[in-house]
């Protein structure tokens, strides 16, 4: 700096001032050092977000939306799957990477459109778009590559007392073939032992509870061409009743004993009482 100073008294005074003021001002910025800014934040990438591959599927089939999420500076924190259009169905697990559904029941084709959003640690979001087309099911009467999908029922709701003996009273029937398997799975509740959970009856002892309490339960019904349905069942387990009998005469327990009273228990000494106070004198 000392050096330029000399060099510019030496030069013209318009010149001097002129490269004076430049000097100034590179000085005062930094020089054009390329010191970058520390405080600037951070820049996040965004989550990817796959729904799956498009599918064709018959009326009232068990659709699976088969999601995934990843992050390449984080984690993924949340699912969130949304309906976009075609006739309304209802949605189970659509907080999580894989949701279901039942296909509505349809007379010609319908396409159903579902987004999947995932969202990082960041609060970064990313979204993605499936495409479900629902056939009729007469189309498998024309097109035998199409499998009509088994029926699953699970039963009737059930209200039980605390640790009574329960049976799941299942079925499944399949119109282009036959059932090859069933499923019993719990989905809430106190966990319960499930005998011949993979029988389309399947029992469990309700669990001992002081308050009432709902337990759920899916069954899975499987065909020959691998296509399942599921059907649900709800529970409820409620306390057991406990019954106080009425007592006849006083507690002789605490009245001292007789020659007639020495050696019988407590119920007979009530039931004597009770025989004498009806007995005609």
């Amino acid at each position: 700096m000392i050096v330029m100073k000399k060099l510019l008294i030496m030069m013209r005074p318009p010149l001097a001032t002129i490269l004076l003021l430049i000097t100034m001002f590179l000085v005062g910025c930094g020089g054009g050092g390329g010191r970058s800014d520390d405080s600037a934040s951070p820049a996040y990438t965004q989550p990817q977000a796959n729904a799956g591959a498009d599918q064709t599927v018959v009326s009232l089939q068990y659709v699976t939306l088969s999601g995934s999420g990843s992050d390449n500076d984080g984690a993924v924190v949340s699912y969130q799957w949304t309906q976009l259009s075609g006739i309304a169905v209802n949605l189970s697990d659509s907080d999580t990477a894989v949701a279901g559904f039942s296909a509505p029941s349809v007379i010609t084709s319908e396409l159903l459109e579902f987004s999947l959003g995932v969202t990082d640690d960041n609060g970064e979001t990313a979204t993605d778009r499936v495409s479900i087309r629902v056939n009729p099911i007469d189309a498998g009467d024309n097109n035998p590559d199409v499998n009509i999908p088994p029926l699953a029922d699970a039963g009737n709701d059930q209200t039980v007392e605390a640790s009574q003996s329960v049976t799941l009273m299942g079925s499944g029937s399949d119109s282009d073939g036959t059932v090859v398997s069933y499923q019993w799975t719990q989905l809430s509740g106190s966990a319960v032992n499930l005998s011949d959970s993979d029988t389309a009856v399947a029992s469990f002892n309700a669990p001992s509870v002081t308050v009432s309490e709902t337990l759920e339960f899916n069954l899975s019904v499987t065909d020959d061409d691998d296509e399942t349905t599921i059907d649900s069942v709800s529970i409820r387990v409620n306390p057991m009743v406990t019954l106080s009998l009425p007592s006849f005469g006083p507690d002789l327990s605490q009245c001292p004993e007789t020659a007639i009273d020495r050696g019988a228990t407590v119920a007979e000494r009530q039931g004597r009482l009770k025989a004498e106070a009806v007995s005609p004198r």
